[in-house]
């Protein structure tokens, strides 16, 4: 009973709240001993990364195994995949179309542009560090990007698409063994998933540590004068991102049939979790959970849950589309029917094949936006420069936009 006080305290919101606060005000006003935090951050995200990769995998092999041979399953999956598209597209529409209204790009105060002719001034001698050489087609470097070679390698990635089509292929596999073989690796996969579980469990009561380590590296390194030059394109990501936050815990309050804010602080944490540590996998177990709670077949939001936070970043989405609106408007591209339409598809369709990080996806952006008539060079630049801005949001979108999607995929029968 105790050790259950002593997690919820540490887990608390407002627990974690507080550690983010005095990281940040620790970095800065203390920057040169706030860069000694930053290996023990990234050293304890490396341990719940290393337990995460586990469970998941354990949960969508089970979760497959089990629910292929359900009647509904190939119903669920049509369903899944149906639902993905609408809401993708209904985000990039949404996206541009109140990006356009707002007009980020347009009538740059003198600052912002110095800051912005700097930056692509130095990436004309300095290239982006994480471009990675390529086959010059998009299509062929996004299939070789996802085809596992080897496992030692994509467990090295982290949760990757390259590892989520080796779950799904071992999941599919184990769904098809007569019961007296699969019984026993299914009760191996699942003790595996009991066993990082509880040492996950063990590692979130320094949560509030970690976060105060964390924040206080970078409050210590932040860039407060480009932050200052791009801070309209930042603002409308954050005031579009918490409006369609409301508009998923809307969504899935209509689904489960509870009330707005009862869904709301069931979800508290896990939104917490995705903002604040800054990752898509981090808040799964606690979002497999709560989503476990309602009226929803386990077996669909078992595989369709960490499947679609894997492959599926509904926030990204979003931020393209504002990028995509910015460059329009800072290089005064004419605005018709065609450019809107290329800028709704490249959101909805670039987003899930663009790789890792948003740092690590800013050279293949550049080229395929440059492929469809839209300048990408500024906007590669603004991705990386904006990414400790806007990839917590980001992360908490991706998250609670799946919940949604499993949500109404989950359902009924």
């Amino acid at each position: 009973m105790q050790k259950r006080s002593y997690y919820a305290l540490l887990t608390h919101p407002a627990t974690i709240f507080l550690g983010v606060i005095l990281g940040f005000t620790f970095g800065l006003y203390f920057p040169r001993a706030a860069d000694y935090l930053g290996p023990i951050a990234d050293s304890y995200l490396s341990l719940l990364i290393l337990c995460i990769l586990p469970i998941i995998i354990s949960i969508v092999v089970l979760g497959l195994a089990g629910f292929l041979n359900a009647k509904e399953a190939h119903h669920k999956i049509l369903k899944f995949f149906v639902m993905v598209v609408i809401t993708v597209l209904s985000l990039a529409v949404f996206a541009v179309l109140a990006a356009l209204v707002l007009w980020p790009g347009v009538e740059l105060h003198t600052h912002a542009e110095y800051m912005l002719g700097k930056l692509l001034k130095a990436v004309a001698y300095y290239p982006v560090k994480h471009a990675v050489a390529g086959s010059g087609i998009p299509f062929a470097d996004f299939l070789r990007s996802i085809t596992p070679r080897n496992i030692v390698k994509a467990l090295s990635e982290g949760l990757t698409i390259k590892l989520m089509i080796f779950a799904v292929l071992i999941g599919v596999a184990l769904g098809k063994i007569p019961g007296k073989y699969s019984n026993s690796l299914r009760q191996f996969v699942a003790s595996i998933e009991v066993l990082f579980s509880r040492i996950f469990h063990w590692l979130l009561y320094l949560l509030p540590l970690w976060l105060f380590c964390l924040f206080a590296g970078q409050a210590a390194n932040m860039n407060f004068a480009l932050l200052s030059a791009l801070a309209r394109f930042v603002v409308l990501f954050y005031v579009l991102g918490a409006v369609i936050l409301l508009a998923f815990n809307f969504i899935i309050a209509v689904v489960v049939k509870r009330s707005f804010f009862a869904v709301l602080n069931d979800f508290k944490r896990v939104l917490m979790l995705a903002f604040f540590a800054d990752s898509n996998f981090i808040p799964l177990p606690n979002a497999l959970r709560v989503l476990r709670c309602y009226k929803l077949s386990a077996k669909v939001v078992d595989v369709t849950f960490p499947l679609g936070v894997s492959v599926i970043k509904l926030g990204r989405v979003i931020l393209i589309a504002i990028l995509m609106v910015f460059m329009v408007n800072f290089y005064a591209v004419p605005l018709g029917f065609a450019v809107i339409l290329k800028m709704i598809l490249l959101s909805a369709f670039l987003a899930p094949i663009l790789p890792g990080r948003i740092v690590l996806m800013a050279p293949i952006f550049a080229g395929l936006a440059a492929a469809a008539g839209i300048p990408g060079a500024l906007g590669a630049l603004v991705l990386v420069v904006l990414d400790p801005f806007v990839n917590r949001l980001e992360c908490a979108l991706n998250v609670y936009g799946n919940c949604v999607v499993t949500a109404l995929v989950a359902k009924g029968k």
